[in-house]
Parts: structure tokens; sequence; C-alpha cells
């Protein structure tokens, strides 16, 4: 018998006070606030919350450039708050991404990771057919 995922939207796992920056930002302070915030990526947006870009540490590492928009990754892939979890899990691991921001009316109202699909609530939504009981160690006296 296979087990079928429950669907889980991702509204209920994703961050809703998302960390973002300007375009204008310089690269120092999105690579501090980075750091400091112990974040691997962050939206870029406009006035509006429109999502621009989106720069990773990666990004900063690699980009030349002085400004957030001269180093963002341009090519954003975004979801909805009703995405089902488990199709957002597909496309990290296809796209190999870490993160997609959360739109509604095309402006940014959310972010979801990794780390907020391996949490193990989402887990038996994501990866149904698997033993999900958290199994303590314990030493044999």
């Amino acid at each position: 018998m296979e087990h079928v995922a429950t669907p889980l939207p991702v509204s209920e796992l994703m961050t809703r006070e998302v960390i973002a920056v300007s375009p204008a930002m310089p690269v120092p302070e999105v690579a501090r606030l980075l750091h400091t915030r112990r974040i691997t990526g962050v939206p870029v947006v406009d006035g509006e919350q429109h999502v621009l870009g989106i720069v990773s540490e990666l990004d900063v590492l690699s980009r030349p450039g002085a400004t957030a928009r001269d180093i963002m990754s341009r090519q954003v892939i975004s979801v909805t708050a009703e995405t089902d979890a488990a199709e957002v899990a597909r496309l990290f691991a296809s796209r190999r991404i870490r993160r997609v921001p959360v739109l509604a009316d095309g402006r940014l109202v959310g972010i979801v990771s990794r780390a907020d699909l391996i949490r193990p609530s989402a887990m038996p939504h994501i990866r149904p057919g698997d033993q999900n009981d958290l199994c303590m160690e314990t030493d044999q006296a």
C-alpha cells in the first residue's frame, strides 16, 4: 500500500516576517545582514514589495558589483501561499535552490526555505512513506 502525502500549504510553514533588502543596499551591508541574521539569502524588493531578485551568500562571494541590484540573481522562482509543500520540496531538489519567496498579488508575503520543509511537522506531508517518529538512542548497560 502506497502512502500518499496530505497537502500542506506553504502558508503553514513560511516565514512571514521576511528580511529583505533594497536594490541600492551596498554589498558589504548585505553580507553583514546575512551574517548577523544567520541566513543564506535575502530577497531584493522595491518599495511596493515586488521581488526584483535574490542575493545569496554565493552571489556576495562571486559576483562583482557594488549594490544588491548589481549582484542579485534576477531569475526568481516564486510560489504562492497555497502551493503544496511537497511541490516546493520537488522544486528545491530539481532546481537546486535553497529558498523561494512566497507572493500574493505579485508582492512578497513570506519566504520558505529548505529548513522550513524539514521540520518534523512538515515531513509526513513531504515524505509520507517514511517512518517519521523520532528515535532516541539509549545506552545499553
